[in-house]
């Protein structure tokens, strides 16, 4: 249940957001690219308490929906860099 859920969330997010970095121009979409290559390079262990504190402050921890949205979010930048390849080799 949680692991289908994070990877249609993340396929559903990370499709959508490799789509528009490769079909559209826009102003900010050098520091989109930028953000999240930094989700990218940032290492997990030093997110481990911010997420701790984000979830108890958000009263998520134990539950379904916070496993799901740290998982979401763990996977979101590398699923899209990952995307955006193939959505650039296709046809205009």
């Amino acid at each position: 249940l949680i692991t289908s859920a994070s990877v249609a969330l993340t396929l559903l997010l990370s499709s959508m957001t490799g789509f528009v970095l490769s079909r559209f121009q826009f102003r900010l979409r050098p520091l989109v690219t930028l953000f999240l290559l930094s989700g990218i390079m940032i290492p997990t262990q030093l997110a481990i308490l911010p997420l701790y504190l984000l979830l108890r402050s958000l009263l998520l921890l134990n539950t379904h929906l916070g496993l799901i949205l740290v998982y979401v979010a763990g996977n979101l930048s590398f699923s899209t860099f990952l995307l955006l390849p193939f959505f650039q080799a296709l046809p205009k």
